[in-house]
């Protein structure tokens, strides 16, 4: 049984509608994934679409299907964009879902409790402190602070 999926779905820039094109169930790298990324790009050029960018989770397995695909993620050359592989004209943008990113950091910070960057430290307990400033004044902010993230 598989225990890891990759969906393909196509959203649209101009009006809200998603619907999925594709899945594929099991592990695949980098290589294979950048394949699978290029087929699904020339299927929707086919189809009339104007493919503007491919986002997805910061995985490693992302990560280096950006590579393959020709993007580089050096802070001294970046690069988040690779050609078409139909139009050399065009350049699709590669793009890590930012939310995505930052709801990974927050679970990481509530399993550590502690995090040090550069000589400071980041704090799970400033969170624990607004979380019980909140619920003490019956504060609704929107920072997606819940009891959700104190429970088990």
């Amino acid at each position: 049984m598989a225990t890891e999926a990759l969906v393909f779905m196509v959203v649209g820039v101009k009006g809200y509608w998603k619907r999925p094109i594709g899945y594929f169930l099991g592990k695949a790298d980098g290589m294979l994934q950048s394949q699978l990324v290029k087929h699904a790009v020339c299927l929707l050029s086919e189809k009339g679409f104007n493919v503007v960018g491919v986002t997805c989770d910061g995985s490693y397995a992302n990560q280096a299907t950006a590579k393959v695909l020709g993007c580089s993620l050096d802070v001294n050359k970046l690069k988040s964009s690779f050609i078409h592989p139909e139009d050399p004209a065009k350049e699709i943008h590669f793009i890590f879902d930012a939310f995505h990113l930052l709801k990974c950091a927050r679970h990481c910070l509530g399993d550590l409790k502690v995090i040090k960057f550069r000589g400071h430290e980041i704090n799970w307990s400033f969170i624990e402190a607004l979380h019980n400033v909140q619920m003490k004044d019956d504060l609704h902010l929107a920072n997606k602070i819940s009891n959700k993230l104190f429970i088990g």
